[in-house]
């Protein structure tokens, strides 16, 4: 995106790192907690683990990685995109994640796709996707969204047929739900 303006700040947690690692602020009375062996926490160690770890620096390469989220099979794509199944390494949260490539992405798609990460973050909805978080890389735009193992409607309506009375009216009450807020 021009400007980076959806760039993922991944080294928020980095600074905090240094301090813990770095042995030239210990005073005399820390001598005996400088002799032990450095805690981190889970979040550290995984931050540690992506910028040493010769086997996540591997993952991230391959694509089998993206930040936080180890990537799974592909569960959908669309003329720009395709999704994947991922999960958060220390979480272990399912989320869908949306990957773009940049270079098919001319002038208007790219437009298009600021608005539409725009809006969804500024939306918060039980009956609408929800955005996480973008991950901007100089080849691709990882969009990590809420995982809806339900499928879409299309596909439910072309795989069981159609819905019942029931389902039907409680499937509409939902988009007009999502629709009015929106």
């Amino acid at each position: 995106m021009p400007g980076g303006q959806y760039q993922v700040a991944s080294t928020k947690f980095h600074h905090s790192l240094y301090s813990l690692t770095d042995s030239s602020d210990v005073g005399p009375e820390d001598e005996e907690e400088a002799d032990a062996p450095l805690r981190l926490t889970p979040l550290q160690k995984l931050t540690v683990d992506m910028c040493k770890d010769e086997k996540t620096i591997k993952e991230l390469i391959i694509g089998r990685r993206v930040g936080f989220y180890k990537v799974r099979g592909e569960i959908g794509y669309g003329t720009f995109s395709r999704v994947k199944l991922a999960f958060h390494a220390l979480t272990r949260d399912k989320v869908a994640l949306k990957i773009l490539d940049r270079m098919r992405l001319d002038g208007q798609a790219q437009r298009l796709l600021s608005r539409e990460i725009t809006s969804m973050e500024s939306l918060q909805h039980p009956n609408v996707v929800r955005l996480y978080e973008v991950v901007e890389t100089p080849s691709r735009l990882y969009l990590v969204l809420e995982y809806a193992g339900g499928g879409d409607l299309h596909n439910r309506i072309c795989n069981e047929g159609k819905l019942s009375d029931s389902a039907s009216k409680i499937t509409f009450a939902q988009v007009l739900s999502a629709i009015k807020f929106m």
